[in-house]
C-alpha cells in the first residue's frame, strides 16, 4: 500500500516535493501520539486497511452528514488521533491518501471543519493527482551528520 499526503501544490522540478499536511500536523503532535501515529501508518502501509480492522473506518458520518469516500484512521489514547483520508485518487486498491489531521474530542472533529476540508482536497486530488506527495515516514527520512 501506498501511503501519500495531501501538499496542495504541485513539486517543482530539480526540488524536494513539498511536505504533507499531515506530515506537518504530525511533527507538532507530542511524542507518545507521533509514536502511536507513526506505528498505525506503518502497519497501514505494510498490511493495507483490510488486513488491520477497526484502524481505518468510514465512510465518515458527522450529525447525520454523510462524507463519500473520506475515511478516518481511529488511534486512540489520551489523545484520540482522527486523521483524515481516502483511497486512490489513481490506484483505489494500492494508495491511500491522508487529507488532513484531526483529532476527536466528544464525538467531535478538532478542528470542526476536517471533514468538509477533506471533501474539498478530495476533490481537488480527482483532479490533479500531483498535488500530493509520498508519505515522508521519519525513519526513512535523511539524518543529519553528527560533526
Amino acid at each position: 500500500m501506498i501511503v501519500y499526503d495531501y501538499t496542495g501544490r504541485e513539486p517543482r522540478k530539480g526540488q524536494a516535493p513539498p511536505r504533507g499536511v499531515v506530515r506537518e500536523w504530525r511533527d507538532g503532535l507530542q511524542s507518545a501520539e507521533r509514536a502511536r501515529l507513526d506505528l498505525q501508518l506503518t502497519l497501514l502501509r505494510n498490511a493495507g486497511p483490510e488486513m488491520l480492522p477497526g484502524l481505518v473506518a468510514g465512510p465518515i458520518k458527522v450529525k447525520g452528514n454523510k462524507y463519500p469516500g473520506i475515511y478516518k484512521i481511529q488511534i486512540n489514547g489520551r489523545v484520540a488521533l482522527r486523521p483524515l483520508l481516502c483511497r486512490g485518487p489513481i490506484n483505489m486498491d494500492q494508495e491511500l491518501t491522508l487529507l488532513i489531521g484531526a483529532t476527536e474530542r466528544d464525538r467531535e472533529f478538532v478542528p470542526s471543519n476536517a471533514p468538509k476540508v477533506a471533501v474539498k482536497r478530495r476533490g481537488e486530488l480527482l483532479d490533479n493527482a500531483k498535488l500530493r506527495s509520498e508519505y515522508r515516514f521519519p525513519d526513512e527520512e535523511p539524518s543529519c551528520p553528527v560533526s
